[in-house]
């Protein structure tokens, strides 16, 4: 079964609020087609009772997009753990988030993956967090003119923009 398009949920529930009675009615048949679902929601009922269940609605929109952004998460994961990275499923596991929440995972995942593997491998502590092995080092150039160099694990490093 294909993923539900949230975007079209979205606007399909935005459109339950509407004063115009036609246009309520086609909304929920087609949330009702689209989602199997009704939430109780009644195109002729009172203006607080659609409120109410409209409420519900976006309730089930941001519990499934919890759930989504859970299986991305176990697939990016899954895709790690398995060894060769293939960008093309890694892509398609994580193609409906926005591009800052897929950095951002992308460098949770990698950092969690790291310290998975840093039992078999004797890596240093990341010099700024002291909790995740350092697998990334970082030069930076100082304001009198000399370098330093620290090891610090990918969150860190990613943060610090290296």
């Amino acid at each position: 079964m294909s993923e539900i398009d949230l975007q079209q949920v979205k606007w399909l529930v935005r459109e339950l609020a509407s004063d115009d009675a036609f246009v309520r009615r086609d909304a929920i048949e087609r949330l009702a087609i689209l989602t199997q679902q009704r939430l109780d929601y009644r195109w002729s009922g009172s203006p607080a009772e659609r409120r109410r269940t409209v409420k519900r609605w976006k309730r089930w929109i941001a519990r499934e997009e919890r759930a989504r952004r859970g299986r991305h998460v176990k697939t990016t994961i899954q895709i790690l753990a398995g060894g060769t990275i293939d960008k093309e499923a890694l892509d398609a596991a994580l193609e409906s988030l926005p591009p800052a929440q897929k950095k951002a995972l992308m460098a949770k995942v990698l950092a969690k993956v790291t310290a998975q593997h840093a039992g078999a491998t004797s890596l240093p502590t990341c010099e700024h967090c002291e909790r995740r092995p350092a697998t990334a080092g970082v030069t930076q150039l100082q304001d009198d003119g000399t370098y330093t160099y620290r090891q610090l694990c990918e969150v860190c490093a990613h943060r610090e923009g290296g």
